[in-house]
């Protein structure tokens, strides 16, 4: 059943969805008019195509989204899809390069043009459209299928290149008063999709990601990019921040592809997931193929050895003022589930099949505040406070041995969180987020 919005809130509902265009904010065309999570196409502010597009692109973990038509207008002209970052804010979803649309109207399929092939049902009033992005697929380095849904029910996939920096939800509308409600994002996994194992659910590990693919354990992980230098960044963060009770994570290099183009760090929360960590303002980075330290610079600084496959790297931190960020977030704001608890109710549904479970309390160790959770305590943080953010020295090891000197940083308001990056052919890299020493 379709997630339903609390009209004086705007909220969601439905807890197991995440409300992205919330948390992260978008673009909308100058024709478009929101009024929370509402989009009204406006004809006199313009008779171009009005576009919504969020800026956070999709995950393994949040690989699906809806939308419902709320009013057909003239003509119905609506569409659903994923794109490029910079995709054309005048253009419906699919007509422009790097973008695929399902189109409510007319039923079709459109991916880089503007010529649609028949593909699905009309959709009307009432009806809710879906999109999906299997991750998983095996169809070929960096190309995934997506796939979509009528009133929840599968229509038909299409396999489609991931852009360099992710998969961006857009939506489009081109007729008077048309409007749609945006009903949140979540994991979804539709049996009539061929190729979306059930096991391969990256669980609660990971909040944001882009260019590279996971392996069962979710854990697990291979660049999925073209390898185009300093550009084109298979990056991961995890969906719990650096904390008292956790404050240490590792990455162990399996395999380190061409250049072996790997790295281990922090960075706040809303870190770009095109570039390496490090090399942006908010992120910290010890970068395996040189040794170098990035500290919110492109440019790095000498710091320890060269690591290769069969080295474990480290990153940790040690606390310098005092911090309390595990207690200060509290329940989440209007009965919103946290994020690890949608993702693992997703999870369990498979882990007594797939998974040993007597691990749980290693991956999951108690007290670990999540990114919805931080996202309710900044909320509500008075901005005095966040003035004067904590201090924190950061720490890398190699092999369990520290590396380099520790340096000092203060913690973002937000938080940190642990981020890896990976960025040539073949690399592969399994992650310990809760290493029972460090």
């Amino acid at each position: 059943m379709a997630s339903k919005i609390d009209l004086k809130s705007k909220k969601l509902q439905d807890s197991s969805r995440v409300n992205l265009y919330e948390i992260y904010g978008g673009a909308l065309g100058k024709n478009i008019e929101c009024d929370g999570n509402d989009f009204t196409y406006v004809t006199a502010k313009g008779s171009s195509v009005g576009i919504v597009k969020m800026w956070e692109c999709m995950s393994p973990l949040l690989n699906y989204y809806e939308i419902e038509i709320l009013n057909e207008g003239r003509s119905c002209a609506i569409g659903i899809g994923v794109g490029i970052s910079t995709y054309s804010m005048t253009s419906q979803p699919g007509w422009g390069a790097n973008c695929i649309g399902y189109h409510a109207d007319d039923g079709k399929l459109f991916q880089n043009s503007g010529y649609g092939k028949a593909f699905g049902p009309r959709c009307k009033k009432g009806d809710v459209m879906g999109l999906g992005i299997d991750f998983n697929s095996d169809v070929g380095q960096n190309h995934v299928n997506v796939w979509f849904t009528k009133n929840g029910e599968y229509v038909g996939k299409e396999k489609m290149k991931r852009p360099m920096q992710g998969f961006y939800p857009i939506i489009g509308m081109h007729s008077d008063k048309e409007s749609v409600r945006y009903l949140g994002h979540t994991f979804k996994c539709p049996d009539e999709a061929e190729g979306m194992e059930l096991l391969n659910i990256p669980r609660s590990y990971w909040f944001r990601c882009n260019g590279v693919r996971f392996q069962n354990d979710g854990l697990t992980m291979t660049y999925d990019g073209l390898g185009t230098p300093n550009k084109d960044c298979g990056v991961a963060m995890g969906s719990t921040f650096i904390s008292k009770t956790n404050h240490y994570f590792e990455l162990e290099i399996i395999n380190g592809g061409k250049n072996c183009e790997i790295a281990i760090g922090l960075a706040k929360k809303d870190y770009p997931l095109h570039r390496f960590p490090g090399w942006n303002d908010g992120g910290v980075g010890y970068h395996a193929d040189n040794g170098d330290l990035y500290l919110e610079n492109g440019q790095g600084e000498k710091f320890g050895p060269i690591c290769k496959a069969g080295d474990v790297m480290g990153c940790g931190v040690r606390f310098l003022d005092p911090y309390e960020g595990e207690h200060e977030a509290g329940a989440v704001e209007n009965g919103t589930q946290s994020f690890k608890e949608v993702s693992m109710t997703v999870a369990d549904e498979y882990d007594s099949e797939y998974y040993d479970t007597d691990d749980s309390d290693y991956y999951n160790p108690p007290s670990v505040v999540t990114y919805l959770e931080s996202q309710a305590r900044e909320k509500v943080t008075p901005e005095e406070k966040k003035k004067n953010r904590p201090r924190i020295l950061v720490y890398f090891t190699k092999n369990g041995a520290e590396v380099g000197k520790a340096v000092e940083m203060k913690i973002p308001p937000g938080g940190f969180y642990p981020i890896v990056g990976v960025l040539s052919q073949n690399e592969k890299i399994c992650v310990n987020l809760y290493p029972l020493t460090g």
